[in-house]
């Protein structure tokens, strides 16, 4: 199962220097407007982009008004983001760490980027000794565009599959952000139940898509909001895990809009990256 267990960012927009390690499943962040909520979503966005395809962090940083606007009160005070992020892989827990150094004319490249397989916990006999670990390699500085996007295909196969389970976690992340909650807002609008593939960007479909993952716990015979099993109501079967809603909605019906989030993802009240590969990524992206 991949997935992020700690983050350390430095200098990114609004956060001079956060750091969150033993990242649950399930995290809410609660803080007053300018704490930097939306800031620490984007970051996730920022790495999505930047993991994607090549020049895809240079269009990010341009359409996020430049590489100035990026840093911690632009480059006359800070001049680099630095970044490090632990994730278990299928290949075993993983770090990936980099620096965005700010150059002229108002550009991000890398001043380092590097990336390794962790070996997991100290000898039991020896408890106090560091973990062994794998080195870290390496892959240079002075490059506009993540080079681990290149890493994939090394000959070493253990550092050739390491960087795809990095890549593969870190490029799915995607940001949702929900500003306009008025009553003519898409997300309060009714929706049809069976348009739940995708979740859209402006968020018009979200109650048709926590309609369906209500379906696929119920479908595991769990509550939505109890960690205790129950069986499925006979009188109201549940739909089966990846069948549409429409199996047990008439297709006309369709449910009002609600605002939340689907579980399981790092949130906000108006924003979450997610980071799951396949059916929900942004809806958006080109």
């Amino acid at each position: 199962m991949r997935a992020i267990e700690s983050v350390h960012i430095k200098g990114f927009r609004s956060l001079a220097d956060f750091r969150v390690d033993d990242l649950p499943n399930v995290a809410v962040m609660i803080g007053p407007n300018g704490a930097g909520k939306s800031n620490f979503v984007r970051f996730f966005e920022m790495m999505g982009w930047m993991l994607t395809a090549p020049r895809r962090l240079a269009r990010f940083v341009r359409w996020q008004g430049g590489a100035d606007d990026q840093l911690f009160g632009g480059h006359a005070t800070t001049d680099r983001i630095e970044a490090a992020v632990g994730l278990g892989t299928p290949a075993g827990p993983a770090d990936y760490r980099f620096s965005l150094a700010h150059t002229n004319p108002d550009q991000l490249e890398f001043d380092d980027e590097r990336f390794r397989l962790r070996c997991g916990d100290p000898p039991h006999d020896s408890p106090w000794q560091e973990p062994h670990n794998s080195p870290w390699q390496e892959l240079g500085s002075g490059h506009a565009e993540a080079k681990i996007l290149e890493a994939r295909s090394l000959d070493d196969h253990d550092h050739g599959s390491t960087a795809t389970a990095i890549v593969e976690t870190l490029r799915d992340c995607s940001s949702y952000q929900f500003h306009d909650t008025s009553d003519r807002s898409p997300i309060k609008k009714t929706w049809d139940a069976s348009d739940w593939g995708r979740l859209r960007g402006d968020g018009g479909n979200l109650a048709a898509v926590l309609h369906h993952l209500e379906g696929i716990l119920d479908s595991a015979g769990r509550s939505p909001t109890d960690s205790t099993a129950r069986q499925p109501s006979e009188s109201h079967p549940s739909p089966r895990r990846g069948t549409p809603a429409r199996e047990n909605l008439p297709s006309q019906d369709r449910l009002p809009g609600a605002v939340g989030l689907p579980r399981r993802r790092l949130r906000d009240a108006r924003s979450r990256p997610d980071c799951r590969r396949g059916q929900h990524r942004r809806a958006d992206r080109h």
